[in-house]
């Protein structure tokens, strides 16, 4: 064999085994790039879902003093065709958002649910059943145009309140693996906070366990005229005491907007009152709970 054939033969090895390298690498940095994503995916949460529309409205009490909760639609003590019917008339409302509990041991009509069922909530062990219901309801909320807040713990609601607020980083991560917080708009630690939160830390660590797994906004909602942890959230969701007219709204919003946050006026009646809620808005506040 010739000199020239023989380093002809031994140039194309090196280019095949060149190339196979480089491919190789290519490959491992591939790989590395896609871990990397996903650690930071992993660490910041979910890329940030869109938010609120702008004004959220909503209407989540009907009845002379909320009969009927809107609030606890994923419920399996309603069916669809009553979840879907409900939907409707917040359409034609007029309504664009909805917001629902996550988990309601005793806050009204069809309470006494949440992702682990229908029993005492036990962190690390959702059940599915309850999981697919509410997803599937969510996705029937967004094809009706509808955007979905989701409140993690409800009133009157202490056993399961206390077993969530003791291990509030599990409770986070089973809604995120479960993908309950794919489609929320934004999310509230939880309705008036501050009659079963007892201190701050323990505020401190809800909120830091959803930043952990969530990259929308955060809400947080008190008892009427307060605003204990709204340092803690990105929205503040203002409850003011009943029977008060729309110059007293509106008087209230301004207060509520005195804390630095943008400010829902989630609830100033216990049923649809569309005269005080425009008030709220016409006062600057970025959403309604009872339009």
């Amino acid at each position: 064999m010739s000199i020239k054939s023989e380093w002809k033969r031994l140039e194309r090895r090196l280019q095949e085994w060149w190339a196979e390298l480089s491919r190789r690498v290519q490959a491992e940095t591939r790989k590395a790039e896609t871990k990397a994503e996903a650690a930071a995916e992993d660490a910041e949460g979910r890329a940030a879902p869109a938010g609120l529309p702008s004004p959220s409205l909503a209407s989540c009490w009907e009845g002379s003093n909320a009969q009927t909760r809107h609030m606890n639609e994923l419920s399996p003590h309603f069916t669809e065709g009553q979840v879907s019917d409900r939907l409707d008339w917040a359409v034609e409302r007029g309504c664009n958002t909805v917001h629902w509990f996550l988990a309601n041991q005793g806050d009204g009509e069809g309470a006494g649910y949440s992702p682990y069922g229908t029993g005492t909530p036990t962190p690390g062990k959702v059940d599915a059943g309850s999981v697919e219901r509410m997803k599937r309801r969510i996705a029937m909320a967004r094809k009706k145009g509808l955007v979905v807040v989701l409140w993690l713990l409800a009133d009157d609601s202490s056993k399961w309140n206390a077993v969530l607020l003791a291990n509030p980083k599990a409770y986070a991560e089973d809604l995120k693996h479960c993908g309950l917080l794919d489609d929320a708009a934004a999310v509230v630690l939880g309705l008036e906070m501050n009659e079963y939160v007892k201190d701050r830390a323990t505020a401190q660590a809800l909120a830091d366990a959803v930043r952990g797994v969530y990259g929308g906004k955060i809400g947080t909602h008190h008892t009427s005229g307060e605003a204990t942890f709204s340092g803690l959230g990105d929205l503040l969701f203002w409850q003011t005491g009943t029977g008060l007219d729309e110059a007293a709204i509106k008087r209230s919003v301004e207060r509520a907007k005195q804390h630095g946050k943008p400010v829902v006026a989630f609830e100033l009646a216990r049923n649809p009152q569309r005269k005080l809620a425009q008030a709220a808005l016409d006062a600057g506040a970025v959403g309604v709970g009872n339009w």
